[in-house]
């Protein structure tokens, strides 16, 4: 299961980015689903940990040391590659501005889902300051069911519910918006879901069922458009997802326990930070340049996944692994 990311993460590099995934049949965003889901779904044996009194303090910042270093060098380059953009182009890229605060609050975790104006540093990684707003509730509604003897199963289930209103009903208020419900209906299902399989003994035919059911799903998808209307995010994630997992745990995890795909799963958080600065990277260069290159073919798209991986591989080793090492050596009070 730790080497779904990498799956996921390939997916998601594989089609994000304005090279030629856009406007296809199929929303690729929607991946970020799936890393909520897992997120939750990773996070479910901190219930008993924090149930026993695991300080606050602690459990933050041993997720903030995790995220920050890179979130803050990714953001640092994607501001040097704005204001490249800006000179090559003469005009700003999405109306984004370099912005020193937004810097910080994207190297923080909060520019995304708190109560604060998104600055769009990096982009894509407005999923961290969520799933960062997602361990803060996680970790005080564990706190608040034990004081209160309530079974906190239930306050997940009113998380989810609340994700979904806030994504029907359009609100646009700090904590509750269009970046914050996501995170709440799939990190807390992710939660839920991680119990599940903890409780029920998976057989050999519903592991063949739901590897079938991404496969329907997918055609469907591709060869019918009327899937995409409203909707289609809640079928990804309490259908598509939980079968796509529960396959590759219990129908090919001894493929996925395989040590390559294990290093892999350790890259692909560095893919996802970078495939978005690559991609402005490769854009600026392709004009500047006057690189022949057509961004529309499929072709295209295969150098690019190539390139996030490349990327993402030597960010893995030249920064956050020396980066975890050190952080684990010098703060031993949170590893």
């Amino acid at each position: 299961m730790n080497n779904v990311p990498s799956l996921s993460t390939g997916y998601k590099s594989f089609f994000e980015g304005k090279i030629n995934f856009f406007n296809g049949k199929f929303y690729f965003g929607l991946v970020v689903e799936l890393f909520f889901i897992l997120s939750g779904y990773f996070m479910y044996d901190y219930i008993k940990k924090i149930e026993e009194g695991y300080p606050f303090p602690k459990f933050y910042v041993k997720r903030l040391v995790r995220f920050f270093p890179l979130l803050f060098i990714s953001a640092a380059c994607y501001e040097v590659i704005l204001n490249w953009f800006e000179q090559v182009f003469l005009y700003k890229w999405s109306d984004i501005s370099i912005s020193l605060w937004g810097l910080i609050i994207t190297s923080l975790g909060i520019q995304a889902g708190w109560s604060l104006d998104n600055p769009v540093i990096n982009n894509p990684t407005w999923y961290i300051s969520v799933l960062m707003l997602c361990y803060v509730i996680f970790y005080f509604l564990i706190y608040i069911a034990k004081r209160l003897n309530l079974k906190v199963e239930y306050l997940f289930i009113v998380m989810i519910f609340i994700g979904m209103g806030i994504r029907d009903f359009g609100l646009n208020l700090p904590f509750l918006n269009a970046s914050s419900c996501r995170g709440y209906y799939a990190f807390f299902f992710g939660v839920l879901f991680a119990e599940f399989l903890r409780k029920h003994k998976i057989t050999k035919k519903e592991t063949l069922i739901c590897g079938l059911v991404p496969i329907i799903l997918t055609l469907l998808i591709v060869y019918t458009e009327c899937l995409m209307v409203k909707g289609i995010d809640y079928v990804m994630t309490f259908v598509y997802y939980p079968a796509l997992i529960i396959f590759c745990k219990y129908g090919i995890g001894n493929i996925l326990n395989h040590p390559f795909i294990g290093l892999m799963g350790k890259i692909s958080f560095d893919v996802f930070i970078w495939h978005h600065p690559v991609n402005m990277f490769m854009i600026i260069a392709i004009y500047r340049f006057n690189i022949p290159c057509n961004i529309y073919r499929f072709r295209t798209m295969l150098i690019y996944a190539l390139i996030c991986w490349v990327v993402g591989t030597i960010s893995y080793i030249c920064i956050d692994k020396p980066i975890a090492g050190l952080i684990k050596r010098k703060f031993k009070y949170i590893s």
